[in-house]
């Protein structure tokens, strides 16, 4: 009863004698079939869009002893079928025996993309009284994936450049960027601020012109004087707004103070009126003009100067326009004439003139009240001190 453990197939042959004595030989083959197996997976890819890969295998033999193991030796459970699934990259090996008689191995590299594309959003600009909109870029790897999106309410248009957008509202913007090879996700997000906050602004407390008071400071007027300004009005007169916390104005009208914040560009409007007191006046013939003027530096009748007969410290000049005044020696030749209320002090063209009797016309308007004509010709006499 010979035993037989051959590695290979092999025939054997027995060599014997029948009853007779007459020689005899017989030949028996042992069929040995070795155990093979083959991973099926040929480099199977980790990434972030498959973060798992399953790796099978085919053997020629069925009831395996199976043992999988990692590149660091350490041993990976596998399921009822023999197979694993696996979430990182690396050297994976697989040992099969049968009843601890024939062994066979293989293995397989299992790689692994998880790279991601870091971004950063940056934000150029506010939305504010000047600018309704702001843009928005993206720096990361021109090969990325992008996905744009924005907070409830906010709205934006996409550009040319994939990577930049316009806010067109305030409020935060997102990205979502995907490396495509890898399917790796990363976001940022930015915040677009709003200010259209309009300054505060008070263009004063109404009050009233007179006749005596025929100019008028704005009383009351406040805003941040660090802000910009200016005024108007349609119907007023302004004369001085050189401070404009101060402003001066002689006439009635509305008048509007347009303050605008140079942070934010946004602008904020109010208006006072100024009324003219109707109860106040000037009579036309109250008005007097001096039939004598003494050029003499005493600042006492220097000038050929209307005048009010009921209050000579009055100063006409803030009521009076379209002033004409033309002066004639007595050969009636004109020495003087003005237009702007430069009132006649005894000289032609910048020449003192002789004492004598000169004669005089002159024309203008009252403003205050009732506008009045005035019309006047007449007789002055200069005194000049020799």
């Amino acid at each position: 009863n010979p035993i037989a453990t051959p590695t290979e197939t092999t025939v054997y042959t027995v060599e014997y004698e029948d009853l007779c004595g007459d020689p005899l030989s017989s030949s028996y083959t042992v069929n040995v079939e070795t155990v093979e197996v083959e991973i099926n997976e040929e480099s199977p890819l980790i990434t972030c869009a498959t973060p798992n890969q399953g790796i099978t295998f085919n053997s020629s033999f069925e009831d395996l002893d199976i043992q999988w193991t990692n590149d660091s030796g350490e041993a990976v459970p596998n399921g009822p079928d023999g197979f694993i699934t696996v979430d990182e990259g690396g050297l994976y090996v697989l040992n099969v025996s049968v009843q601890d008689a024939c062994f066979a191995s293989d293995s397989v590299l299992v790689l692994e993309d998880i790279q991601e594309y870091p971004v950063t959003l940056n934000a150029d600009g506010i939305i504010n009284c000047a600018s309704n909109n702001a843009s928005v870029s993206a720096d990361v790897n021109s090969d990325a994936q992008v996905v744009w999106s924005a907070s409830t309410g906010a709205s934006f248009s996409e550009t040319a450049d994939p990577l930049v957008i316009q806010a067109n509202s305030s409020g935060t913007f997102f990205i979502e960027v995907t490396n495509p090879n890898s399917g790796c996700v990363t976001t940022d997000e930015v915040t677009i601020a709003l200010d259209i906050e309009a300054p505060f602004v008070e263009a004063g407390t109404s009050d009233s012109l007179s006749c005596e008071n025929p100019l008028l400071i704005i009383p009351g007027v406040f805003f941040n004087t660090e802000f910009d300004s200016f005024w108007s009005t349609i119907d007023g007169n302004l004369l001085d707004t050189s401070d404009p916390v101060f402003p001066t104005v002689s006439g009635p009208g509305v008048y509007y103070l347009t303050v605008t914040n140079p942070a934010n560009f946004c602008s904020a409007v109010d208006s006072v009126e100024i009324k003219l007191d109707g109860n106040t006046g000037i009579d036309i013939n109250d008005v007097q003009i001096p039939n004598i003027i003494t050029a003499n530096n005493d600042n006492l009748n220097e000038e050929l100067k209307p005048y009010l007969l009921s209050d000579i410290g009055f100063e006409l000049k803030d009521v009076m326009q379209n002033i004409d005044i033309q002066v004639y020696n007595r050969w009636g030749n004109l020495v003087y004439e003005a237009s702007d209320a430069s009132y006649w002090t005894g000289e032609s063209d910048g020449v003192k003139l002789e004492s004598g009797t000169y004669f005089y016309k002159m024309t203008f308007e009252i403003t205050c009240g009732e506008q009045t004509k005035f019309n006047r010709n007449g007789f002055v006499q200069l005194i000049r001190e020799k």
